[in-house]
């Protein structure tokens, strides 16, 4: 039942936003909010790309880090790919492997899209994922299915999605969601959830130059699944900084 409860309380977020656009590049890969794809791709022949830092420790004063480096590339009015890889300085998992995403697009309306995607895990063991999204660039809901990778080893994990300690697997099905609150011209707020963990974003606009525009993102992770899971199978003094700190660049 929690990921139902993380759901509902998502959503009420959404329904008392002020909402209006701003995205980047998502923890996850694809464009989007702090941990969760949106329905939006990039326009044809621009590239995006962003780096992701965060840090985790077991109890003392030692710190790793996690540090991914995505981008995803505009092939068409309506699809967009990309990859990412990141590194982990500590022994929280394997060396992780490249991830490569794929999304694609299609308006129902002036404002409102579908959009879906899959996101494949190279990681030996991991899964893969596909999804659905429906909305705008300012709200919008979704699903999506995880696939693939080994049940039974705690370090086999997806993208999105929580986590079954008792099948030792991740969901096998998940639910999405994301808002946004606009600053002005060059900053934001969003509210997502990637059906484990709510995260929450500012966005902020710091260079703007012809051709090329800039962002910062500070994020806040709520805790999820997965840190119940590294307590269990790793260590139970494991501790997650929930801050995120990004940046990305769009040309």
């Amino acid at each position: 039942m929690r990921i139902f409860k993380k759901f509902f309380y998502i959503s009420a977020m959404i329904s008392i936003l002020g909402i209006s656009t701003f995205a980047g590049v998502s923890l996850e890969g694809p464009t989007g909010f702090l941990n969760v794809p949106s329905p939006e791709t990039l326009e044809p022949n621009t590239f995006e790309g962003g780096v992701h830092y965060q840090s985790y420790g077991f109890g003392g004063n030692t710190n790793y880090n996690i540090v991914s480096i995505k981008g995803n590339v505009g092939i068409s009015e309506n699809v967009e790919v990309g990859i990412e890889k990141t590194t982990d300085s500590g022994t929280l998992s394997r060396d992780p492997g490249m991830l490569i995403n794929a999304k694609a697009k299609w308006s129902i309306s002036d404002d409102i899209n579908m959009a879906g995607g899959v996101i494949v895990d190279t990681t030996s063991g991991n899964y893969s994922s596909v999804y659905g999204l429906v909305g705008a660039d300012i709200a919008f809901f979704g699903m999506g299915f995880n696939f693939g990778g080994e049940k039974g080893l705690p370090y086999s994990t997806a993208r999105m999605g929580g986590y079954d300690l008792t099948d030792i697997a991740p969901d096998k099905v998940f639910f999405l969601a994301g808002a946004k609150f606009q600053f002005g011209e060059s900053g934001a707020l969003t509210v997502s959830y990637n059906g484990d963990a709510v995260g929450l974003g500012f966005c902020g606009e710091i260079d703007d130059t012809e051709g090329m525009a800039s962002t910062v993102e500070v994020g806040w992770i709520i805790e999820g699944d997965y840190e119940d899971l590294y307590e269990k199978y790793l260590n139970p003094k494991y501790d997650k900084n929930r801050l995120t700190i990004g940046i990305s660049g769009k040309f």
